[in-house]
Parts: structure tokens; sequence; C-alpha cells
């Protein structure tokens, strides 16, 4: 399944009233169940925090530079809400910490097995002066959606590209493309046009072994007027005995 998104600063957020309440399963529908990990693009400033089951401890995630997080098992409230917790400002010695929300994610019915993508939130602006400092990506993670063998491309680099995938030319467009048969070796040509001419953007050679999958996101040019996306490689097993995604790659921080 494809989850895709027109603009990264407006269909992953939505119009939000602050307070600790929101961050509490209200009456309404069941509570969902889920195996989810996680993946920042930015190194977080501050602890990123979930609550597990509902009224329980409050977890922070662990955040790496080319892998998920280590899986989380989650039962509560649709959306997922993320937090930190701050002191707090009205002298209370029964509750020092209070929670501030940092973004939340709505799964899609059917998705068990989510990758939760951290981005960086939007700018202030006039219709909304404080928002919130992340907006969160639902991947779907499990192994019927991108199994062993396959890399799927999200494509958040603001910019498009005509793609040659081994000897299959098509092009990636923004948000998530779909799935591609990798084989043994895939090689990726990246190509995008600048006034009228195409220029390679980005080439590399990606090799999976057979119980392998990889999602690889395709980021904003580090410099203004650059063509040549930043590249994040998620590789990891497809599944493993306990039924989550497992990476293969050493943690990077």
């Amino acid at each position: 399944m494809a989850y895709r998104i027109r603009n990264l600063t407006t269909a992953l957020l939505l119009v939000v009233a602050g307070g600790a309440d929101l961050l509490r399963a209200q009456d309404g529908p069941p509570p969902i169940e889920l195996r989810f990990s996680a993946y920042a693009v930015k190194r977080p400033d501050e602890p990123i925090m979930v609550e597990p089951r509902a009224g329980g401890r409050a977890v922070a995630l662990r955040f790496y530079t080319n892998q998920r997080s280590p899986a989380l098992d989650y039962r509560g409230a649709n959306p997922v809400w993320f937090f930190t917790e701050v002191p707090n400002p009205q002298p209370d010695p029964a509750r020092p910490t209070v929670r501030r929300p940092l973004g939340y994610a709505h799964v899609p019915e059917g998705v068990t097995r989510p990758l939760f993508i951290f981005f960086p939130g939007a700018e202030p602006s006039p219709d909304d002066p404080s928002p919130l400092p992340y907006r969160i990506y639902v991947f779907d993670d499990g192994p019927g959606n991108l199994p062993a063998g396959r890399v799927a491309l999200l494509n958040a680099s603001g910019l498009e590209y005509l793609g040659k995938f081994n000897d299959v030319v098509r092009p990636v467009t923004a948000g998530l493309n779909p799935p591609i048969d990798a084989g043994p070796s895939l090689r990726i040509e990246l190509r995008t046009a600048v006034r009228g001419k195409y220029y390679q953007a980005y080439l590399n050679q990606h090799a999976l072994a057979a119980d392998e999958r990889a999602l690889l996101l395709f980021l904003p040019p580090l410099h203004r007027g650059s063509i040549e996306p930043q590249v994040r490689v998620l590789l990891g097993k497809a599944e493993t005995p306990g039924g989550a995604a497992e990476d293969t790659r050493p943690a990077g921080r």
C-alpha cells in the first residue's frame, strides 16, 4: 500500500489545540495495536517520547543515522502522539513535569507495522504562528508492503527526477513511489531537468542480501541551487521471528 503525500507541509499536519489532555486517550474509537519503529531525518534537539500504553510510563525513542529505531509495541489512541517532558510552569511537587506536544501520526486502517518518519515542522505563519516541531510521515513497513528483495523510494527532495533502475526507466515523483525489484544488485541513476536539459543528480549501486529490503529517502539538497538530493538508506531484514523489521546497518548516532 502506498500512502502518497502531495505537500509535506500540509498533508502531515492538522490544526492542534495545545494541552496535555490531547496526549490522553479520549472516548471514541477503540484503541489500535501496532509495533512501530521511527526515524528522524534530522537529529532531534530534545527527547521524543511516546506513551505505549494509555496511562503508562512514557518511553523515549532512540534515533540513529541510517537505521530504524528499536521497535516498540503500542496500544492506544489513533493518532499516536509524541511529546517531550518539560518542567511544570506551575510548581507542583506531585507533578514536576508536563508534556509538550511535538507531533502526531495518524495510522491508516490496516497498517500494523508502521515506520514513523519525523520531518522538521513547518515554519511559523500568520495562519499557524506556533506549528508543531515535527511532521510525521507514516510508512507501511510491514513485509507485505516492502518484502525482501525490494527497494522503496520516498522523495521529499522538492525535485522530481527521471530514474533509471538497472534497465528500467521511470519517473520519480514527489512522495512515495512504488517499490522496485532490486534483485542481488540495483543500480539507481536519477536525472532532473534544468532549463530544458537533463543532468545527473544521483548515481549509486545498492546490493541486498536475499532476506533484505531497503527504504531510500531523498531529502532536499544540502546547498541552495543544487540538484543532488541528500540520501538516507534504511536497510533491513523484512521481518524477524518476533514479527518486526530488523535493521542490518550499524548505528550511526
